[in-house]
């Protein structure tokens, strides 16, 4: 079994229990952005009952305010479920079930959410604007919704041309080499750019390899005197 991360590139495989408790964490990460907007959304339709201006509102609109208020409640009971279910679970080996259902009940709880969204859009607009801007706008929200939650996770993976693609391996080792040293860099020039292997080797080497350069610099210099 090999693993796949953000970047396209396949790695070696790991451990089949590390990469359940991986795919566990991962989704525990996503309930709770969800679980944040649909509990938000589940509070205001709780006290909306109990406003000065609900009274206003007619049959349908109470109707239309039980159905979003239902799908809210239903969206917050099926994100919160897989913390139930893993915390009576766990200790019983289950991991890949637990990881399975909680990914069932997670896509659940998203439909409801965005239901209960898009009711409430309709009964908010509704109450402002009217019956055609509330249909309008709730269809605009809902198609929106598909696009954004279930149309664009499908959407084909970057190709190897594709500028948004991280470099491969090599091309990026390649580019990742070392900079040559400054000490490397003065003694290529001392000896008109030829690269000596005994001075690569070490910090030490380079360093003595400096100092006989100089001494040779030194008696290179006396020798040019004493012809002269």
């Amino acid at each position: 079994m090999s693993d796949i991360d953000a970047s396209g590139q396949q790695h070696p495989a790991e451990d089949p229990h590390k990469q359940w408790n991986r795919n566990y964490s991962e989704l525990l990460q996503e309930l709770r952005v969800a679980q944040t907007g649909v509990q938000i959304l589940f509070a205001f339709l709780l006290t909306l009952p109990f406003s000065v201006g609900f009274e206003k509102i007619t049959g349908s609109e109470r109707v239309l305010y039980v159905v979003t208020f239902i799908c809210s409640a239903i969206a917050a009971a099926l994100l919160i479920a897989p913390v139930s279910y893993h915390r009576l679970a766990f200790r019983e080996g289950r991991k890949p079930q637990i990881v399975r259902t909680a990914h069932r009940l997670a896509q659940c709880g998203l439909f409801f959410e965005m239901a209960a969204i898009v009711l409430a859009i309709y009964l908010v607009v509704e109450v402002v604007a009217g019956v055609r801007w509330a249909a309008l706008l709730g269809a605009g929200m809902a198609l929106f919704y598909i696009l954004m939650w279930y149309v664009l996770p499908w959407s084909p993976a970057p190709t190897a041309t594709d500028p948004a693609r991280p470099p491969p391996a090599a091309h990026t080792a390649a580019h990742a080499q070392p900079r040559p040293h400054p000490v490397d860099h003065e003694l290529r020039c001392v000896f008109g750019g030829v690269s000596r292997p005994n001075f690569m080797i070490d910090e030490g080497r380079r360093a003595r390899s400096v100092v006989r350069v100089g001494k040779c610099a030194q008696t290179a210099g006396c020798d040019t005197k004493r012809r002269s």
